[in-house]
C-alpha cells in the first residue's frame, strides 16, 4: 500500500479555540458550536472554496463538509505547491484535459518505509475544476469498481462521520487517522453547516409529469436509470435531499426523482392535530381545527380577506412573529393565527420578513461557471422547477429577508437568493409601507389637498 506526501505542501494551521455561539464569520450564519478562529489567508480560502464545493456537491450527491475538509487538509488552506502551481486542490495524479504538473513527492510503502520520486499531478484550469474532478472521483470511484466509495455518498451517509470513514475503508486514504482528521476540520470550523439537508420524514406525493427515477440523488450523468414515474401517480417519499443550490431529490421504493416533478397529495389526520400545535412531520401546511371558521387576513391583524371553515388545510410558505405570536402565510399570500390552527411541516417553514421593498434591481446570477441557481416560488421554500445558469442577468423588482437572507423577488413573482447575485443597476421605486387601517379627518382650513395616484 501507497501514500503521498508531496515535498513543500503547506500543513493546515490548526488555531487555539475560541467560544462563538455569535454569529459565525464563515457565511453569517447563526451557529452554537465552539469554532476555531481563522486567519485572513484561511478566510479568503474559504470564500472560493465553499461555493465551489457545494456546486460539486448538488452534481454529485456528495457532503460539501467532507470535499472541504478533504481540499484544507490536503492543499493546506490553498498555500500548496499543487495548488498555487497547479490549482490541484486534492493531490490528484495523472493529467486533466492533457495538462499535468510534476513536482517532488514522497511515497510511503510497507516493507521500505519513505521513497522520493517526481510525480506528475493533475494540473487544473480553477478550484472549481478541481473541486468538479473530486466530486466525479468520489461518485465513480475506479475502473474496476465504480462503487469503492459509495459510503460516502450521501444517500448512504446519515452523517459526515460515516462519509469520511467511507472514503478509508474505499482505500481514498492509507493514513489509519485519515477520518478523525477530517472529522476534526469539520467540527472545528463548523463546515457541516453547508451540507445538504436530509429529511426522513415520510409523505405522500403526487407526480406532476412523466419523468426518470435514478439510482441516487445526483446529476442524471454520473447515476443510471432505475425506473419511470406518470403524471398523476401517486407515491411514497421516505428521504429528502436538498442541496444549498436548490436543487432536490426525493427517495421512493425504486429510486430517486427530481423534487420539481413532485407535489404534495393530502395530510392525513390525526388524533393529536390540536389548534396553536404544530409537528415537523408532513408538507408545510396549517389545516384549520378551531371550533368554527376563522378569519383570512391580508396582513397579520389587518384587513379580512374571508373564512376558512373548519377541516381546510391549505400550504404554508412563511411564518412572522407578531406581538408574541406566530401568523402563517399561505400560498394565496394571504395570513392566517397560529393560535387557530395545526401545522405541519413546521422546521421547514421559514421566517420571513411582511415587508417587500419594491426596488428595480438588475442583477447577475453569480454562482459557478456552468452551473444553475433553482428558482423559489417563494423566499426559501418551493422551488419551481425552472434554473437560472451563473452569468445570467435578470430584472429584479423587490426583495425581502427570510431566516435572516436577502432574496429578490423577479416580475413574475418567483424568487432567487441574493447571495448568488450581484447587482448590475438598481433604482428604488417604493419604500417600505405599512399596511394599517386608520380613519383620518382632513386638517386644511377653508382649502382641499390633492389625492395622489
Amino acid at each position: 500500500m501507497k501514500t503521498k506526501k508531496i515535498t513543500g505542501v503547506a500543513t493546515a494551521a490548526l488555531l487555539a479555540s475560541v467560544a462563538v455561539p455569535v454569529t459565525n464569520n464563515l457565511a453569517n450564519i447563526q451557529t452554537s458550536y465552539t469554532a476555531k478562529a481563522v486567519t485572513g489567508q484561511q478566510q479568503a480560502f474559504l470564500n472560493t472554496a465553499i461555493p465551489n464545493a457545494e456546486a460539486a456537491s448538488a452534481r454529485y450527491g456528495t457532503y460539501t463538509s467532507v470535499m472541504l475538509a478533504q481540499s484544507i487538509l490536503e492543499s493546506g488552506w490553498g498555500a500548496s505547491l499543487l495548488a498555487t502551481q497547479a490549482n490541484n486542490l486534492f493531490g490528484m495524479k495523472g493529467s486533466y484535459n492533457g495538462q499535468t504538473y510534476y513536482t517532488n513527492t514522497s511515497e510511503w510503502a510497507s516493507g521500505t518505509g519513505y521513497y522520493n520520486i517526481n510525480a506528475g499531478f493533475r494540473k487544473y484550469p480553477s478550484w472549481a475544476a478541481s473541486f468538479e474532478d473530486n466530486g466525479y472521483k468520489l461518485r465513480t470511484g475506479t475502473t474496476d469498481n465504480p462503487s469503492r466509495y459509495r459510503m460516502a455518498w450521501i444517500e448512504n451517509a446519515a452523517n459526515y462521520q460515516v462519509a469520511t470513514q467511507g472514503l478509508k475503508d474505499g482505500g481514498y486514504a492509507t493514513s489509519p487517522t485519515y477520518p478523525q482528521s477530517l472529522n476534526r476540520v469539520i467540527s472545528s470550523y463548523g463546515l457541516n453547516q453547508y451540507d445538504p439537508s436530509v429529511d426522513t420524514t415520510t409523505k405522500t406525493m403526487r407526480v406532476l409529469s412523466n419523468g426518470t427515477v435514478y439510482s441516487g440523488p445526483a446529476d442524471s450523468s454520473v447515476v443510471s436509470a432505475t425506473g419511470n414515474i406518470t403524471a398523476g401517480q401517486v407515491v411514497t417519499v421516505d428521504k429528502t435531499v436538498t442541496y444549498k443550490n436548490g436543487l432536490s431529490y426525493m427517495h421512493i421504493s425504486n429510486g430517486w426523482i427530481n423534487g420539481s416533478l413532485l407535489t404534495g397529495s393530502s395530510t392525513q389526520a390525526t388524533t393529536t392535530e390540536k389548534a396553536g400545535t404544530t409537528t415537523d412531520a408532513g408538507n408545510a401546511a396549517i389545516k384549520v381545527v378551531y371550533t368554527s371558521a376563522i378569519a383570512e387576513w391580508k396582513n397579520p391583524g389587518s384587513g379580512v380577506v374571508g373564512y376558512l371553515q373548519k377541516g381546510t388545510t391549505q400550504t404554508v410558505v412563511g411564518k412572522i412573529q407578531v406581538n408574541g405570536a406566530w401568523w402563517y402565510k399561505l400560498s394565496s399570500g394571504n395570513w392566517v393565527p397560529g393560535e387557530y390552527v395545526y401545522v405541519t411541516g413546521a422546521s421547514r417553514i421559514p421566517t420571513i420578513d411582511n415587508n417587500v421593498v419594491n426596488q428595480n434591481t438588475k442583477v447577475k446570477i453569480k454562482y459557478i461557471s456552468g452551473y444553475s441557481i433553482a428558482v423559489w416560488s417563494n423566499p426559501a421554500i418551493g422551488t419551481t422547477g425552472q434554473y437560472l445558469k451563473d452569468g445570467t442577468e435578470v430584472q429584479t423588482i423587490g426583495y425581502t429577508t427570510a431566516n435572516g437572507k436577502k432574496w429578490y423577488k423577479l416580475a413574475n413573482n418567483t424568487w432567487i437568493p441574493a447571495e448568488y447575485t450581484e447587482v448590475v443597476s438598481s433604482s428604488t421605486v417604493v419604500t417600505n409601507i405599512t399596511n394599517e387601517s386608520n380613519t383620518v379627518a382632513i386638517n386644511y382650513p377653508h382649502y382641499s389637498i390633492a389625492v395622489w395616484r
